[in-house]
């Protein structure tokens, strides 16, 4: 009898099935209160530049989301219509400080004032720049599963009821850790940042200062950028002693794999220079532009440790490995007035002769190699990131000395391309020591795996920016590279074998002593280009006569007449350098 009742009137059972269906949905429906759905006890402080928005976490499970509204007086149903959107789905608990969770494996809450308490748990957090002075009112709208606002506005609970002053300045780091130790103290900052330097508004990042109980503000100080490479974080870091300040930024950023990555996680490893702005667009990631966002965040990090800890500008030097080793060479050659010196170690030099994993981790961030997607700056993002192309373009640059190390077994960074860079660093007569080893990337046998002993013996920290130097190129001790890894010598060197002192740098006179390095007893030629000059004047017109005067013996050994070259340089070709050491004399010839 059901059977004929459901053949006879099939409406009978598709009425009871609807009633079946929207039982639990309406069941649903009145446990979920609508206060829930909204966030609650909404504050907002302003302070140097920006505006720490906060408020307690709606009902996660039924919200996804948050849109942030702006408005110069209170939000509510009426005038949302006429309100700005700050930012859009703003995720859920982003008050938890994630580079903490990330590194420690423990929650906690951001910290936004010095040396303050936590966030609690529940709490949610957005950090805007203004752009200018204005007075604001701002709601936090709860977004549901469709993305859609589930909330009204409440005032003093999702709605601010009445504006706060903001006013346009120079943000300031927060200062969130103050580690003391026998050696010193290290000071650690969360920076929220703009769009300048992330392709969201807001995301915070990490960076530490050590300085030694010697610091005294009043007095300038050197300063060491210490760069990490990838999978290293800000707290790879260590009390440098006597009166430096040392750097630490941190990379950290969210990442995830891609179909260009599949096996790659991702840390926030984009070697320092940036993202696609489309970067968090999982349905077209890279249909934007790289733009050097990082890039920007570590100069601006620099500038500010600089101000804020009394920095000599001429004693700024800068260090990195691998990843942060591309970073190093990267600042340095396109700031040149901002660094003395720059050592990098297993250092990529671009993204076109590295191992297929090496440029995996380039390809997630900034698209697939042959569609060389546009940088903001206009050209293509891998011709950007080949400093091999950009020495060969730029002999007229006075880059700082760079010191380079690298293992001639690296799998990861691969020999052609350190190689290369070599090559076109003494054909442009730029400061290159340079180094290899018998050793590859990392591990046991990473790249002081062989070294050679002069490796432990340069340090160029004495360097000022402030100074000349001569640049030496293809001494007569450098060793073979070799074009491929199984050729030339399995470790060398390449220009380290010397030291120079006793610089006169004179609108008419120009003078500096050349000697073996530590003393060695070895005679050598190399070819000598003066750079960074300082007082010395060079016209490309003029002519000037040089002298070598051996130190042993008062003589000069060679002596001959220059004329600049097309980019206004003044090279001496074989200048000979013996165990006493030889003084290089130059003028100006009076016509």
């Amino acid at each position: 009898m059901s059977r004929n009742l459901i053949h006879r009137k099939p409406y009978l059972l598709w009425f009871a099935l609807c009633v079946l269906m929207l039982l639990p949905a309406r069941a649903d429906a009145q446990r979920i209160r609508p206060d829930s759905l909204r966030a609650t006890r909404i504050q907002a402080v302003h302070r140097d530049g920006q505006t720490f928005i906060s408020w307690f976490d709606a009902d996660t499970a039924n919200v996804r989301g948050y849109r942030i509204l702006r408005h110069s007086e209170p939000i509510t149903d009426e005038n949302v219509v006429a309100a700005a959107v700050i930012a859009d789905s703003v995720g859920v608990g982003t008050g938890l400080d994630y580079i903490h969770q990330a590194i420690f494996k423990q929650p906690r809450g951001f910290v936004i004032t010095d040396l303050g308490g936590p966030l609690l748990p529940g709490q949610g957090l957005y950090v805007h720049t203004v752009r200018r002075n204005r007075s604001s009112c701002y709601a936090v709208v709860s977004l549901g599963p469709d993305g859609r606002p589930v909330s009204g506005f409440v005032p003093a609970e999702n709605s601010l009821k009445a504006p706060v002053s903001e006013s346009l300045a120079l943000p300031q780091p927060v200062l969130i850790e103050r580690l003391r130790s026998e050696a010193g103290v290290a000071d650690v900052y969360t920076h929220w940042v703009d769009e300048d330097m992330h392709p969201r508004e807001g995301m915070a990042y990490r960076f530490a200062v050590t300085v030694s109980h010697n610091h005294r503000p009043e007095t300038r100080h050197p300063l060491h950028l210490r760069l990490h490479g990838a999978g290293g974080w800000y707290g790879t870091m260590h009390i440098a002693g006597d009166d430096w300040v040392v750097l630490y930024p941190d990379m950290r950023t969210v990442t995830y794999r891609s179909e260009i990555a599949p096996d790659w996680n991702g840390n926030g490893s984009n070697f320092w220079y940036g993202l696609n702005s489309h970067f968090y667009d999982r349905k077209n990631p890279f249909g934007g532009v790289n733009v050097n966002y990082d890039e920007r965040r570590v100069l601006w990090t620099l500038r500010w440790v600089m101000a804020r800890y009394n920095v000599d500008p001429d004693r700024v030097h800068v260090s990195g490995g691998s990843m942060g080793g591309y970073a190093t060479l990267n600042l340095a050659l396109r700031h040149p007035e901002l660094f003395a010196s720059a050592s990098a170690w297993v250092p990529p030099v671009d993204f076109h002769r590295m191992s297929d994993y090496g440029n995996r981790i380039a390809l997630a961030h900034w698209g697939p190699r042959e569609a060389n997607i546009l940088t903001n700056e206009g050209v293509g993002i891998y011709d950007r990131a080949d400093l091999v192309a950009f020495v060969r373009a730029h002999p007229e640059a006075d880059f700082p000395v760079i010191l380079m190390l690298t293992g001639k077994q690296d799998q990861l960074i691969t020999w052609k391309g350190p190689r290369l860079f070599y090559d076109a660093m003494q054909e442009t007569r730029h400061a290159l020591l340079a180094v290899w080893s018998e050793g590859g990337h990392a591990g046991p046998k990473g790249s002081l795996f062989g070294v050679p002993e002069v490796y432990h013996e340069l340090d160029l920290r004495h360097l000022r920016r402030n100074e000349s130097y001569p640049a030496l190129s293809f001494a007569s001790t450098n060793d073979e590279p070799g074009a491929t890894s199984k050729e030339g010598a399995p470790r060398g060197q390449l220009n380290a074998m010397f030291e120079w002192k006793d610089i006169v740098d004179r609108p008419n006179e120009y003078g500096v002593t050349l000697a073996p390095l530590n003393g060695r007893q070895i005679e050598a030629t190399a070819d000598v280009t003066l750079r960074r000059l300082q007082g010395f004047r060079v016209d490309r017109d003029a002519r000037y006569t040089f002298r070598n005067v051996a130190l042993s013996s008062g003589k000069a050994v060679q002596e001959g007449v220059l004329k600049p070259d097309s980019y206004g340089l003044l090279t001496v070709h074989r200048f000979i350098i013996s165990g006493g050491g030889n003084r290089l004399l130059l003028s100006r010839v009076i016509q």
